[in-house]
């Protein structure tokens, strides 16, 4: 048997033929004289490439694929190059950026506000339109902007009695504290305008019921002379102080019998007693209620004083002072009654 011979490896290089008119002209470059020039020879060794990988295209196949990649390359460039003038093109590969400025733009825009300061979200709080503050702050709208005096959409929305407009301002995060330029705060604006569940709803928020305004007149100060009553009992309930006094020394109960609201006279004076257990502060706010009482003529205001406060002789004095002053005659008669009693006792 024969034994398989080991095959040598390829060649690494490879005889070509050589132009003779070249190999003469590389000499003549280097200035030598025509009979010096050397013949060429007929062939020469040169360095073989390497053989190409596995599954790659024969060399002629290489050098009929490159104008064509060249042709395909140039053809997608001009296409490329016209696809960016079409407008729906440009659209999409500006679209981020657009979005973009649209989002800033929207957000300005919602946000600009009119000659009084106030923006489209304060607008929409007013008119109690819970949909359209939803699509504001969806859109960015700031929701505790003020306007002119300082006032926020929550005040607007509290201002009105929209319950549903509060309650979508404060889930947004609206500042149940803020102030207005006169010191008010939403919760001081429900009570004023006698919204009770928007009152209840800020007092669920934790809105602070002895917040006060510029003259300090908390909001239930501002029930007391309104003569709210139903506003009134919830602010006691939630532990309202009765014993506040504002920037004249004067609290809730003065402000009640001022404008002759017996209900709310009553209920102030059971918090007064309960609090104070008949002390000065029930001796000093129920004088000054009575003297405002009978100025203004609020007969039954002065009666139930005079049943429930002890006043002092020259309180009932300076009242029936007042009362006569004015032509009260009811309230004359009641305190010259009162005084005769009293006299009939201590003789």
């Amino acid at each position: 048997m024969h034994q398989k011979a080991e095959q040598e490896p390829p060649p690494t290089s490879s005889l070509v033929v050589v132009d003779q008119a070249q190999y003469h002209e590389r000499y003549r470059m280097q200035q030598r004289p025509e009979n010096e020039l050397p013949s060429a020879p007929l062939f020469v060794e040169q360095a073989t490439p390497p053989p190409p990988p596995p599954g790659a295209p024969p060399a002629f196949a290489e050098e009929l694929l490159q104008p064509l990649r060249e042709d395909l390359q140039q053809d997608f460039s001009e296409r490329l190059d016209e696809a960016r003038q079409d407008p729906l093109v440009m659209d999409g590969e500006q679209d981020a950026s657009r979005t973009a400025e649209r989002g800033r733009a929207e957000r300005n825009s919602v946000n600009s506000t009119d000659e009084a300061g106030r923006t489209a979200l304060m607008h929409a709080a007013g008119e109690g339109d819970a949909h359209a503050l939803r699509r504001q702050l969806s859109r960015g709208a700031a929701v505790d902007a003020t306007d002119e005096c300082r006032c926020t959409a929550l005040m607007y929305a509290a201002t009105y009695g929209h319950l549903e407009a509060v309650r979508c301002l404060a889930e947004h995060g609206a500042a149940v504290e803020a102030t207005s330029k006169d010191g008010w705060t939403p919760l001081i604006t429900a009570a004023y305008n006698g919204h009770l569940e928007v009152v209840r709803h800020l007092l669920t928020r934790a809105a602070n019921i002895e917040a006060a305004d510029e003259r300090g007149w908390t909001s239930l100060m501002h029930v007391a002379f309104n003569g709210d009553n139903e506003t009134l009992r919830c602010l006691l309930q939630h532990n309202a102080q009765v014993d506040t006094l504002d920037s004249d020394g004067r609290t809730a109960l003065v402000y009640a019998a001022f404008n002759g609201h017996l209900d709310n006279v009553r209920c102030l004076l059971e918090r007064t007693v309960k609090d104070s257990q008949g002390g000065p502060t029930l001796e000093g706010a129920s004088d000054t209620a009575l003297l405002f009482a009978s100025i203004h003529g609020h007969v039954e205001v002065v009666r139930l004083l005079l049943e429930v406060a002890t006043a002092s002789p020259e309180t009932r004095h300076a009242a029936l002072k007042l009362a006569a002053d004015h032509g009260h005659h009811g309230v004359v008669e009641l305190l010259v009654h009162r005084s005769a009693v009293d006299l009939q006792l201590t003789s």
